[in-house]
């Protein structure tokens, strides 16, 4: 009796457990999802954003309910520029996750989700140790930036959907222009580089402040960029009141316009005459050229012309010349005689370059100039030198290894047995870079530039304050593995 009165209270139990189960799995969580989002602001006075300011860059969605019109600007002024404006809204919302959508309007373009300023010490402080689990659950479910998301909306606060004026550029689409139809847009992207030459000169046209132009391209080939219509000229004029050229050209989309993991090729690029321009910046993301001569975009360095700023983020060249100081490229081939200075790079060895924070390739002897970067040798032949060297400035690695761990970006590898080896770098003191009498040759860098890596995730820096038993480690290569506090 006393054996069937136990399994009769087992039996009980559980079934009152698979109750209290069934109760909890049916359960949805209700919260308030905090929403941010940064945008253009529309206001009548087009250089003032005040509490009635609405947020013109995009329809918001969220669980299923369209919140733009709930949206209000977090602070304002009267003067001063309507992008970048920071836009908030208190949403409530019923689920364990949720779908967050963002649709831009015509003009516009999504950017990226990005984190908050003060995300990382906020969850932190707000998971304890939990905090990178919850790291990895954000960062999963915004990977590669699609334009919806599903997510946990108690970490809805932590993120933001950026937006740009901009427009949607695919080269196997055929553009509607018959005057009714907006030109730009994911339904009707731009498919030629001489109409992307006048929706930029339109769009740049008797605005006031204005932040760059973000150009969002699909994977297919886009041809030769030739940007030369664009000058300071009465017809064509380019944002006379600053006169800058600002542009952003993201590649690797597919036609669903979410990010397909290909860059988009590109033969070539042309730049305008830059006479009468102060200034030109321009970043890649996601795009593969073909051949790119690296003094089209630098000018001549003799001439004193620091005016032209290049970022590269995700990007490859086939062949590369004429190239004195490079960041975030993937280099197959480069020529020239020039001595080349390598940051956050894939390149090969040649003994007259130098290399930060990059993977050589096809090492098999000589001095390496440079610090932090992983050395990749042939197989079975490890070169004697790297006895010599091997003393924590680079990380040797077998090109079979590498070839096997770091995949097709080339810069990058989910191994992370491997991880934990290359996360053990020394850290850079910021002004390393900074005069010519330094052990890593005579080159001079900005400590911007250190501090991002390959795809534009920070990388820890020592300041004039740091001390050595509170400085962590950084990561070898142009990848930065680890995360830190801004």
């Amino acid at each position: 009796m006393k054996t069937n009165r136990n399994v009769f209270l087992l039996a009980f139990v559980a079934f009152v457990l698979s109750l209290i189960l069934t109760s909890c799995a049916g359960a949805e969580h209700e919260t308030t999802a905090e929403v941010r989002v940064v945008g253009t602001a529309a206001e009548s006075a087009s250089r003032s954003v005040s509490a009635a300011a609405e947020f013109a860059s995009a329809e918001i969605i969220v669980d299923d309910r369209n919140i733009t019109d709930d949206l209000k600007p977090v602070s304002y002024s009267t003067s001063g520029s309507t992008n970048d404006v920071e836009f908030h809204a208190d949403v409530p919302v019923l689920g364990n996750t949720v779908s967050y959508s963002v649709e831009p309007k015509p003009g516009f373009v999504f950017d990226e989700w990005e984190f908050s300023r003060d995300a990382r010490s906020r969850i932190r402080r707000e998971h304890g140790q939990n905090w990178m689990n919850v790291m990895r659950e954000i960062m999963m479910a915004i990977a590669g930036d699609p334009e919806t998301i599903e997510i946990n909306p108690d970490y809805i606060r932590y993120i933001r959907p950026t937006f740009d004026r901009g427009a949607y550029f695919d080269a196997s689409h055929t553009t509607v222009s018959d005057g009714n139809a907006d030109i730009g847009t994911k339904a009707n992207p731009i498919s030629n580089t001489k109409d992307l030459a006048t929706f930029i000169l339109k769009y740049s046209d008797d605005r006031f402040d204005d932040d760059e132009l973000t150009i969002k391209f699909t994977s297919s080939s886009v041809g030769a960029l030739d940007f030369s219509q664009i000058h300071s000229g009465t017809e064509h004029r380019y944002w006379d009141d600053e006169r800058e050229i600002e542009l952003k050209l993201i590649g690797g989309y597919n036609s669903k316009w979410n990010y397909s993991g290909d860059r988009t090729p590109v033969t070539g690029i042309t730049l305008p005459d830059l006479k009468g321009f102060e200034e030109i910046e321009i970043e890649f993301r996601n795009i593969h050229f073909d051949n790119l001569d690296y003094s089209v975009l630098v000018g001549d360095y003799r001439s004193g012309d620091d005016d032209r700023e290049f970022e590269f983020r995700n990007c490859s060249v086939g062949t590369l010349s004429n190239a004195r100081f490079v960041n975030g490229l993937i280099v197959e081939t480069a020529t020239g005689d020039k001595s080349t200075t390598f940051v956050n790079s894939v390149a090969q060895y040649d003994a007259n370059d130098t290399y930060i924070h990059s993977i050589i390739t096809d090492y098999e002897s000589g001095e390496i100039r440079g610090v932090n970067n992983i050395v990749v040798y042939a197989d079975n032949d490890k070169p004697s030198s790297v006895e010599k060297q091997a003393d924590g400035s680079n990380y040797y690695i077998p090109s079979d290894v590498y070839e096997n761990s770091f995949g097709l970006n080339r810069y990058k590898t989910s191994d992370q047995s491997l991880i934990d080896e290359l996360t053990t770098a020394t850290a850079l003191y910021e002004d390393v870079f900074d005069d010519d009498n330094h052990s890593y040759g005579n080159i001079e860098i900005d400590d911007d530039m250190i501090e991002e890596d390959i795809v534009g995730r920070e990388r820890y820096l020592i300041d004039d304050d740091g001390h050595y038993w509170d400085t962590p480690t950084v990561s070898y290569g142009p990848y930065e593995y680890k995360w830190f506090d801004d």
